[in-house]
């Protein structure tokens, strides 16, 4: 999908952000995403033409693939940088386990440091899994929460019972559901919108100050007061790994 294109146009690097189900690639220039592609791992002609439409500007990459899928992906015509736990970033690891640390939660920790270098701050990623990551005033990364994003508790609902079907996510949610089907979408929606409140609530009892950023796919089925130092940034990851990169290069 491309949202718009300056072929042929000076770029400041592009950003891939290899995942196991897409690859999320943003063209980046005077700090900004002008262009932003998802790609399945096959697609590695399409990638290779977007690179050299821009006339092969730097490559960053950050995957969770392994080495012969993200080969498969990029080609042996581009070349690229890969992200690893050994470079520097904005933020000041304190995790007890940084070796078991996602470098997608590093990525999230990054850009609310670098968009706010002031203050604690709070990471919300509503994807695969859904992620909370803190960094305090001191820019410190300590760490946060890791719980079952919404396709991962339909898909449990079905897989761990004998009847109930395997939904997909709707956005008309009642709080009392008449059927089953219903039944489950309350028991899901509803309950990952109490433990957001519950997490929310928790942090902002326990540290002054708070600003909380709301990215991923699946934010659009929750509510966030965003008038209460809550903002919402669809790109994140994506901005996080610039960050990282520019601190790097």
């Amino acid at each position: 999908m491309y949202l718009c294109g300056m072929s042929n146009k000076k770029v400041d690097v592009i950003i891939v952000d290899a995942g196991n189900t897409r690859v999320k690639v943003a063209v980046f220039f005077n700090d900004q995403i002008i262009e932003i592609n998802y790609f399945q791992i096959f697609d590695k002609q399409k990638f290779v033409d977007l690179v050299f439409s821009y006339g092969k500007p730097p490559v960053f990459v950050s995957s969770v693939l392994s080495d012969d899928d993200l080969n498969q992906f990029i080609g042996a015509e581009i070349k690229f940088t890969l992200l690893s736990k050994n470079f520097n970033f904005p933020v000041e690891i304190k995790y007890e386990t940084p070796e078991s640390l996602g470098l997608d939660r590093l990525a999230n920790a990054s850009a609310i440091q670098s968009m706010q270098k002031t203050g604690n701050k709070v990471s919300i990623d509503l994807g695969t899994c859904m992620k909370f990551d803190f960094v305090n005033e001191k820019g410190e990364y300590l760490g946060g929460s890791i719980s079952p994003g919404l396709r991962m508790r339909y898909e449990a609902l079905n897989y761990y019972t004998g009847k109930l079907p395997l939904l997909e996510t709707s956005p008309n949610i009642q709080l009392i559901g008449t059927n089953s089907k219903d039944s489950m979408h309350s028991g899901v929606i509803n309950g990952m919108q109490g433990e957001i409140n519950h997490f929310i609530n928790s942090y902002s009892q326990h540290y002054q100050g708070l600003t909380f950023f709301v990215t991923g796919g699946d934010a659009k089925y929750f509510e966030f007061d965003l008038k209460n130092n809550i903002f919402a940034h669809e790109n994140l990851t994506l901005f996080g790994l610039y960050y990282i990169y520019k601190q790097n290069v």
